[in-house]
């Protein structure tokens, strides 16, 4: 025993709960082979001061609900222990021993070993003739055992409840961390299993969480994969369902967009620009083109490639060359206003002639630089039209993200059909473990109120106090 202070706290009650339960094994097979004396030595060499301020009872007469699973189980083991305890005590006939240890198995919180050792300490007060005490006794275990029961059957009912599986299987895992703390140097959340489970009742769950020969320990472990599993897929759903709400409002967008460039009708002013050009080119090719010898005619081809200060000058020689002609009707006027004019013309003429060749070439090559421009436009326009009569632009995602929903939704639905039939195999197996401690408990109430007739019936016959609990003892 030494050797566990070089232990830390959580290796000194793994230690510590492994000898117990060593101890405990070692005293029940003592007892079976009737050396009593080595029994209680095992028994008594059980260690609980570790566990002693985690069962206290607080002022409200409640138990401590904050303790932890692997403490209630230790507890569990105790309570048993003393229980045999007690019993040896009784077959070597050391009946106020066997009563203290019973009396205080009484006190302690609720749970299948603190009620038969009430039972028991009812038995042995009627051995040594306090009927009074025995029936005081049996009526408080009648009240524990009915709250027992109440407690049953509203487990019955929760263990159906949604989500309850869940606590457990989650409880289960930090248990385990709990447990194995040593070697995994992980924080632990303390579980109240009070909430989960009553406390009176723990061993029974104790029976499902830890024990592995009805595989209950594995289906915890696949359940909180499963829940996990859930857990995965329920938020890649609810991204792609956010995808496609983002679709649509993308195709909401487009619909908007649609509708105002129709009304703005950027096809017409295309075709406008389009038909300019036309214009612009043909004339373009037509003035190139033209040989005259009236210099009105060639002047107005060459005004084509004209600057425009020439063009200014142009429209100044027309009117001046009108005016001219109006006054030339009215008056006769010298020749020299007329030989001026000509002059004035010649010389536009002289210069449109000398920039020509440039400004031909140069108006080609802005025509064909205004041509592939325009056919760009075209094209563009085209293919705009065509995402203008879609009705929808995110077909193809629309697609993906559906056929994306479909396989998370069929692996979700696979997920939860294994969580429901998991799930409803540990309520069938809490079910039928309630069921048989319930039918236990009533028995044993039945039990003890007929107990309690028959210490009534004793108290009014009043016979000797021998001969009062040695009946009482038979039938108990």
């Amino acid at each position: 025993m030494q050797r566990l202070t070089t232990f830390n706290n959580n290796e000194q009650r793994e230690v510590q709960a492994l000898l117990n339960q060593v101890l405990f094994a070692e005293g029940q097979i003592l007892l079976n082979l009737e050396r009593r004396d080595e029994a209680l030595l095992a028994f008594s060499n059980i260690n609980t001061s570790a566990l002693a301020q985690k069962t206290e009872v607080n002022t409200e007469g409640s138990p401590d609900t904050q303790r932890t699973f692997f403490e209630n189980g230790q507890v569990l083991l105790r309570d048993e222990a003393l229980l045999h305890y007690g019993w040896g005590l009784a077959q070597s006939n050391n009946w106020p021993l066997a009563l203290g240890v019973w009396d205080y198995l009484a006190a302690q919180s609720t749970n299948l070993f603190t009620l038969q050792a009430t039972h028991a300490l009812a038995y042995g007060y009627a051995q040594e003739g306090g009927e009074i005490q025995a029936y005081n006794t049996l009526e408080r275990l009648v009240s524990q055992l009915e709250d027992g029961v109440n407690q049953l059957d509203r487990l019955t009912q929760k263990v159906s409840e949604d989500g309850y599986w869940k606590a457990v299987a989650i409880g289960a895992k930090n248990l385990s961390r709990e447990i194995d703390a040593n070697k995994r140097r992980a924080a632990t959340k303390e579980i109240n299993w009070e909430t989960l489970w009553p406390l009176s009742h723990h061993d029974l769950l104790a029976d499902i969480i830890v024990n592995n020969e009805g595989g209950e320990q594995d289906k915890l472990e696949q359940l909180l994969v499963l829940y996990n599993i859930e857990r995965e897929l329920t938020l890649q759903l609810a991204d792609a369902e956010i995808y496609a709400n983002l679709l649509e409002e993308r195709d909401r967008t487009h619909l908007t967009r649609s509708q105002s460039t129709h009304a703005s009708d950027t096809q017409a002013h295309l075709n406008s620009l389009a038909a300019t050009f036309h214009e612009l080119k043909k004339r373009i090719q037509i003035d190139g083109q033209l040989h005259s010898t009236r210099d009105d005619e060639w002047l107005r081809a060459l005004l084509t490639f004209a600057s425009a200060q020439q063009l200014q000058w142009y429209t100044r020689l027309e009117r001046s060359e009108a005016r001219l002609t109006r006054l030339a009707k009215e008056r006769k006027m010298r020749l020299s206003y007329r030989k001026r004019l000509e002059r004035l013309t010649g010389i536009l003429i002289w210069q449109l002639t000398e920039q020509y060749p440039k400004a031909h070439w140069q108006s080609q090559r802005a025509l064909q630089d205004v041509e592939t421009l325009l056919n760009q436009a075209t094209e563009a326009q085209q293919n705009f039209d065509v995402l203008l009569n879609k009705p929808s632009v995110t077909e193809t995602q629309r697609e993906r993200v559906a056929f994306i929903k479909a396989r998370i939704e069929k692996h979700l639905n696979a997920t939860r059909g294994l969580i429901v039939a998991i799930e409803d195999s540990l309520t069938l197996t809490s079910h039928n473990v309630i069921a048989q401690r319930k039918a236990y408990l009533e028995q044993q109430s039945a039990q003890s109120k007929l107990a309690m007739l028959q210490l009534r019936d004793i108290n009014v016959d009043a016979p000797s106090p021998s001969s009062r609990s040695n009946k009482v003892g038979k039938d108990q």
